[in-house]
């Protein structure tokens, strides 16, 4: 259904990749490769529009219930928020997306427990 769906693709792989856009855009400005810094950052702006619309479609669909609790009960087994952080946490780029501060905050502290999504952040 289409709450699943931008429940795992808006509001959990491509809210990652507005932590891993900005952290490889950095990379490669500190390099000196800014025409790749530029197209990553074109990405990024783009993955934010991206997570803009599903968390608008979720909030739609979760009427009046707890968006957190309804964003969860809409991901598929064994995936969790803790896969909707990259490296580093790209707080601007939410709210830039429109997601309020407690969705946001529950999406940064989350944490099952699961070594690969402990990511180092510098």
């Amino acid at each position: 259904n289409l709450s699943q769906f931008f429940s795992l693709l808006s509001l959990t792989f491509e809210a990652a990749n507005l932590d891993f856009s900005r952290y490889y855009a950095n990379v490669f400005s500190k390099v000196g490769d800014l025409e790749t810094e530029k197209i990553i950052n074109i990405v990024h702006d783009d993955e934010v529009s991206h997570v803009a619309f599903g968390y608008q479609q979720i909030k739609y669909y979760a009427q009046n219930k707890d968006l957190w609790k309804y964003y969860l009960d809409n991901l598929p087994m064994n995936i969790t928020p803790a896969r909707s952080k990259g490296i580093g946490f790209d707080y601007l780029a939410r709210r830039k997306a429109g997601m309020d501060d407690q969705f946001i905050e529950k999406q940064k502290k989350f944490d099952d427990g699961f070594k690969i999504t402990r990511r180092r952040t510098t």
